[in-house]
């Protein structure tokens, strides 16, 4: 995958998740994606080194040699380029997230000082997004430093929650799950996970606290139909599911206090809003 096509007139698309170009309120329309590959190289060098002061000067003197370098010997699955002309001007690496199971993660992501706030970072955050779809991963993590509380909008935008921890900035992005799973696939029919979002974005760790437990909530609304779904944050699993037809929830008996490796007793609440028959079925 050489060059990712974002020719589209939406920021994206629904079901498979595509990143595209902006209109005329976003960034010009000659800003494309590609995956990198050597002969790109020397225009990351310049992007890292015309970055640097945004990085303590960590980023500075890098040439076109170190960059190969770094790549060669590097675990990243993909390495995404935001480029404008003949020049790079954006940068993100996704990886496999090794701390934690069933995830990916945005290793770096850089854009560079005069883009930024041209929505550069996002066209990249959402080109992660739908490469972890394809993927088949069900989340898509990334960590950033507590001071770049600026980066925080933009990343909810796209999908992820801000987790509560003290030590560090992480966030985790659950779109991957949302839109395989099959009891809410005909809602992205004609809704976008993106462009029909409701939720309130604010800038601060995210989770509604119940009994100990943390949920993350999306809502979305599309032709006069919702659809919110939860997740809890320490099982990192959808425990809600709400349409205009249906309720369905998830909650663990025995509390948040659970030893690891033990089996515990759950209960589902099923709320049938449409007066109509709802078959439902649970399994293992």
């Amino acid at each position: 995958m050489d060059e990712i096509n974002i020719n589209n007139t939406n920021i994206t698309n629904a079901r498979a998740g595509n990143p595209a170009n902006t209109n005329a309120s976003g960034i010009a329309g000659d800003v494309r994606i590609v995956e990198f590959n050597p002969s790109y190289a020397k225009g990351v060098a310049d992007m890292w080194n015309r970055s640097a002061d945004g990085w303590n000067g960590s980023a500075r003197n890098r040439t076109e040699e170190t960059v190969l370098r770094e790549h060669e010997n590097s675990s990243h699955l993909n390495v995404f380029l935001a480029v404008k002309g003949e020049e790079v001007i954006g940068y993100c690496s996704l990886d496999e997230y090794t701390h934690d199971e069933g995830a990916l993660y945005i290793n770096t992501l850089n854009v560079r000082p005069d883009y930024h706030g041209k929505k550069v970072g996002k066209l990249l955050v959402l080109t992660a997004v739908k490469r972890t779809i394809e993927l088949g991963w069900p989340r898509l993590d990334l960590y950033t430093w507590p001071g770049n509380t600026k980066a925080i909008p933009l990343y909810k935008k796209c999908g992820f929650f801000w987790e509560k921890r003290d030590n560090t900035t992480h966030l985790m992005n659950f779109i991957p799950t949302v839109l395989k799973t099959g009891a809410i696939s005909s809602f992205f029919e004609t809704a976008d996970w993106y462009d029909d979002s409701t939720r309130i974005i604010e800038i601060k760790p995210d989770g509604r606290r119940e009994n100990k437990f943390d949920y993350f909530e999306y809502c979305w609304e599309k032709d006069g139909k919702k659809l919110r779904v939860e997740f809890e944050r320490t099982g990192r699993g959808m425990r809600l599911i709400e349409t205009d037809d249906y309720l369905i929830s998830m909650t663990l008996l025995h509390g948040h206090e659970m030893v690891f490796g033990r089996s515990y007793k759950v209960a589902f609440d099923v709320v049938n809003k449409s007066g109509q028959p709802l078959n439902v079925a649970i399994r293992e």
